[in-house]
């Protein structure tokens, strides 16, 4: 894989992290949501979503979620998917942690063995690149 093709799954594994834990804060309170009696089964999920479409706090983050998703689909063309697919996933995960620890939420209960897990991630994914 090229440093090129690898530097947009990077992107991609980026906005699809830090977004995870943006989303999760957005949502906030949507469990709360009181469902339109009108509705009759769909009431629950309409108020729902309704909720969730006025808040910037989840549409901002979501829209950078989805634009992330149509990059990824778009730079799998160019790279062979034994690679991308594991890089991305494994970066993700990686970036999700990072931001929700720097958004305060808890990680773990022992936190360096979580770093440690991000820099073996990061180190099996620069060998996977450069293999």
């Amino acid at each position: 894989m090229r440093a090129e093709e690898a530097a947009w799954f990077v992107v991609v594994s980026a906005l699809w992290g830090m977004t995870n834990p943006l989303l999760k804060a957005g949502s906030k309170g949507v469990e709360d949501v009181a469902p339109y009696g009108w509705a009759g089964p769909l009431g629950g999920w309409l108020a729902q979503t309704v909720f969730l479409l006025t808040r910037w706090q989840y549409v901002v983050p979501f829209a950078a979620n989805q634009g992330a998703s149509a990059l990824f689909l778009y730079s799998l063309g160019a790279a062979p998917l034994s690679v991308a697919v594991p890089l991305t996933n494994a970066l993700t995960f990686a970036f999700t942690a990072a931001t929700g620890w720097v958004l305060g939420e808890k990680i773990s209960d022992t936190p360096m063995l979580t770093a440690v897990g991000m820099a073996m991630v990061c180190a099996g994914i620069a060998v996977s690149i450069t293999a």
